[in-house]
């Protein structure tokens, strides 16, 4: 008995030391430096995931003043500078991080966030998009840096063209090429010159200058027109590679009578759509149209759907024009105010300089007469950047004018009393058509009536209250319009809300038609006023 109870007591005192031994051993486990880091490692994650930065910082410095060479901790601290917006952080605890461990992965991240940190924004512009070899399509497109210089040896892996398509944006395979080489395609330029009484004078540094341009053209690539406009125009040599005929049409010229630039560059357009290869249209005026048939917005309209960039430099002895601007702009060109012909002889080289620094991407859609958005996106350790347009899936078909001029009678069915419908059709921005029903004028209509059927390509719509910026935000604008046609077809059309330029209507194809009723859908709505307001409409 006695020996049952020394072994009882044996055993309870072997239990006892075990148990001090396991708490000793929890203790100094706990306690340790390891499980510490493990529980700030555990706590910075927990707060990356609520995006709760500052804390998840706080975690991870404790969790390197008890290590300083985890590699975890250095990573999720940067993560969290990351977060934060302050990637300076980042680069600082990357170094000190990789000073202290050496880790490649640290190494790497550290790379990686310098480089994103030096990178620059390249300017991205899509110059022209060629559909006349559809359904094989070449877009060409400049890139330059943050100081405006051009962007050299850009590799395919650096580009992606991205096209829209039902909706979603898809790659596009295809081949980049550089302007510069020797095998791409010619280039047509179509050369617009004034000849109006005021540029007596003015013509012999003109064709000096002109000339010069011609001397650099060199190689057979280019096929050259030359045009002369003063109240009409006329074509003094049509498109071709014999450079010496057209210093022969220049040697020609004479001044006398008016200005009928935009009458001219409509015409040089339909020259130009069917050249093939890379074109543009090099314009020089000095003095404002005033003999064109041709409205602003009709050119404009042209221009886009043609897709033909369009460099109009005008001397500023006759002002300021805005109109010459928008045209330039709007086409994928230039506008270049000048206050002497000397100084054509830098600009026609400037422009030609642009164009011969062009990449060119070539490949197929798959799409067909449908409206594309088209993306370009450059991405390099370097620079990056984008940019974004569309263009008619199909063959340019030859669009004929069409204005305001055929219309016989407009109404509205409802109006302000001193916002009448008329408002909408007399070119002005301080007077604009206002719906007259309560609330934003969701089914409100303007129908127009023309003196025949035509065949109608789109409208040009200034959309809002244009008075100032202020008003048009105040007032609502036209979101989306349906537009019913006089044979009962219905299209639907998204308006672009913008203030500073005008929103196209482009129909895929011309409609025939002689009424056109745009009904209102959607409007993007005021901040003040529920009323929707439309300056003006254009048809074209």
């Amino acid at each position: 008995m006695k020996n049952g109870k020394k072994i009882l007591l044996f055993i309870i005192s072997i239990l006892v030391i075990l148990l001090v031994v396991v708490n000793v051993f929890l203790y100094i486990y706990v306690t340790s430096p390891m499980q510490k880091v493990g529980k700030q490692l555990d706590l910075g994650q927990q707060y990356l995931l609520n995006l709760e930065y500052e804390e998840a910082v706080a975690a991870f410095e404790i969790a390197i003043e008890i290590e300083p060479k985890n590699v975890d901790a250095y990573m999720g601290m940067a993560e969290a500078y990351i977060g934060m917006g302050e990637p300076e952080k980042a680069i600082r605890i990357l170094k000190k991080g990789y000073r202290e461990t050496e880790d490649e992965e640290l190494g790497s991240l550290l790379e990686q966030l310098e480089a994103d940190q030096n990178r620059q924004e390249a300017d991205v512009r899509i110059v022209q998009i060629d559909t006349g070899e559809f359904p094989n399509i070449a877009v060409y497109f400049s890139v330059e840096d943050a100081e405006g210089n051009f962007i050299e040896n850009v590799r395919s892996e650096q580009v992606q063209v991205i096209e829209e398509y039902t909706n979603e944006w898809v790659e596009q395979e295809g081949e980049l090429q550089f302007s510069g080489q020797e095998n791409v395609s010619r280039r047509s330029v179509a050369m617009v010159v004034d000849v109006s009484g005021s540029m007596e004078g003015s013509l012999d540094q003109l064709c000096d200058a002109a000339q010069e341009l011609l001397d650099q053209m060199q190689g057979g690539r280019y096929y050259v027109s030359l045009t002369a406009f003063d109240t009409a125009w006329s074509t003094l040599v049509d498109y071709t590679d014999n450079l010496s005929a057209v210093s022969v049409g220049l040697d020609t010229l004479q001044a006398g009578g008016g200005t009928a630039l935009y009458d001219t560059l409509e015409n040089s357009l339909h020259e130009s759509v069917n050249q093939p290869g890379q074109k543009y249209i090099l314009a020089f005026t000095d003095g404002a149209d005033g003999s064109s048939i041709i409205t602003k917005d009709e050119l404009i309209s042209l221009a886009n759907y043609y897709h033909i960039p369009i460099y109009i430099i005008a001397s500023m002895g006759y002002g300021y024009v805005q109109d010459m601007e928008d045209i330039a702009r709007e086409s994928g060109g230039a506008f270049y105010a000048i206050s002497s012909i000397n100084e054509l002889y830098n600009i026609y080289y400037e422009i030609f300089q642009m164009q011969e620094n062009l990449y060119t991407f070539h490949y197929t859609t798959k799409q067909s007469d449908t409206e594309c958005g088209l993306r370009i996106v450059y991405n390099s350790d370097r620079a990056d950047g984008e940019a974004e347009n569309s263009f008619i899936s199909q063959k340019p078909i030859r669009r004929e004018r069409v204005g305001n001029q055929m219309i016989t009678s407009v109404r509205a069915s409802s109006q302000m009393e001193e916002y009448p419908v008329e408002y909408v059709f007399d070119s002005r921005e301080d007077t604009m058509w206002t719906e007259g029903v309560w609330g934003n004028g969701i089914g409100e209509t303007i129908e127009i009536t023309l003196d025949e059927a035509h065949k109608v390509n789109g409208l040009t719509l200034y959309n809002g209250n244009r008075i100032s910026h202020d008003l048009y935000e105040k007032y609502g604008r036209v979101k989306t319009i349906r537009i019913t046609f006089s044979d009962g077809s219905q299209r639907q059309y998204e308006v672009a809300d913008d203030y500073y330029t005008s929103a196209q209507v482009n129909f895929i194809n011309p409609i025939q038609t002689s009424t056109l009723k745009i009904e209102i859908l959607e409007v993007y709505e005021g901040t003040t006023y529920q009323n929707t307001c439309i300056t003006d409409i254009n048809i074209n």
